[in-house]
This record gives structure tokens, sequence and C-alpha cells, in this order.
């Protein structure tokens, strides 16, 4: 039985993918890339030492771990609920893209016979045995590209404006000290929230990737 007849999938050399796909493909991976180094930004804001030093410190954590420090850095210092709640959608917002860039970046792919349709395979961690299988067509593929797109775009915009409330704090301490400093900074403009890209995992398949034995 040849691989056409048994699946209406193929697998096609990468030099002859249709370009839309491995333009959609690649512009999630630079969106993602972006959006990294905003979400380290992001942390470095909240560790009181040069750029230099914060960024050498926040490049021995994975993203999981960087994730976690925001989140305790802000619990310390952040006097703002208006600031930490958007400090918190961001990371719901970066942690969506990352889970829904990795099912795409992290898996084998095949080409749909009609060329508008590719199936993702990965292996689960549970199960070697087991394949996580995900049919996207290239609209979808292309949508994940523009969720990382707006999210990065929203934790650039925040990290803006957190930089010019954590100087104003600084310059009011600097003028009152301790005292009394609520009036001396402006109220900040923070961004509008993107709304929260759709989780890839929801159309998640567990399927074998060995093949099973015939039924008797």
């Amino acid at each position: 039985m040849s691989e056409s007849d048994d699946v209406p999938y193929k697998y096609v050399d990468l030099n002859n993918w249709p370009q839309p796909h491995t333009h959609a493909i690649g512009q999630i991976t630079l969106e993602w890339n972006e959006i990294e180094r905003e979400f380290e930004r992001l942390v470095c804001l909240y560790i009181e030492t040069d750029q230099p030093t914060a960024r050498i410190i926040t490049g021995i954590f994975g993203n999981r771990d960087k994730s976690e420090l925001l989140t305790q850095l802000v619990s310390l210092k952040e006097s703002s609920p208006d600031i930490s709640d958007a400090v918190d959608y961001a990371k719901s917002l970066f942690h969506i893209c990352r889970e829904n860039r990795n099912h795409i970046a992290h898996s084998t792919v095949q080409l749909a016979e009609e060329l508008h349709k590719i199936t993702l395979k990965k292996p689960r961690k549970q199960n070697p045995l087991e394949d996580h299988e995900l049919e996207l067509d290239i609209n979808q593929v292309r949508e994940c590209s523009r969720d990382i797109w707006r999210a990065r775009r929203y934790i650039r915009d925040l990290n803006r404006q957190i930089s010019i409330a954590l100087t104003d704090r600084q310059l009011a301490q600097q003028s009152f000290g301790d005292g009394d400093r609520s009036d001396a900074s402006p109220p900040l403009s923070l961004p509008q929230k993107p709304p929260k890209p759709r989780k890839l995992s929801a159309f998640l398949q567990i399927v074998p990737n060995i093949d099973q034995p015939p039924p008797e």
C-alpha cells in the first residue's frame, strides 16, 4: 500500500514546500524570538541593577523560571494593583503563545494533498509510544503568528509604561524620602489588553506513533 493510499497526507521535501506555509511558520519563529526579548525586558525592569547585569541574571533561566521570578519580584516590589494585573495578563499571553509556538516548532509536519492543511505530530512526554496530533489550516497558522505579534506589542508597550513608573518612583523617593509620595507620579496610560489567543492544545488528539498490529 502506498503512502497516498494510506492517508491523505504526504511528506514533502522542505525545499519544495509552498511559500505561504514556509512564510507562516517562519513568521511564528521570528515573532517568538521578539516576544521572548520583550518578556525578558519586563523581568529585568524589576531587578534593581544595571541592564547588562540584569540580562546576565535572567539569561540563566528558562521561560518558566523567568515567569516565576517575575511573579515574585512584582509581588515584592509593585505597589500598583493596575500594573500587577497588567503583568499577570502579560504572563498569561506569553504562556499561551509559548505553548502554541512549541506545538508547531517542535513537531514533525505533514502537508495535505490539498495544500492548505498541515498535520503536526509531537511525541507525548507521558508516553513515548504516542503522539500529540494537531491539524491546522494555513489561516490558523497565520493567526498563531498574529497572536504572538499582538502579545509582543502589548508587552512592549507595558514595558515602556512600567519603565516610566519606576523612574518616577525613584525620582520621588530622592525628592521626598520615605514620606507620602502618592501624588508624586502622574497616572499611567496602560496599554489596552488584546484578546487572549486560542489554545491549540484544545484541538490536540492522541494517536499511536508506531504501527499497530492488525485486529485478529
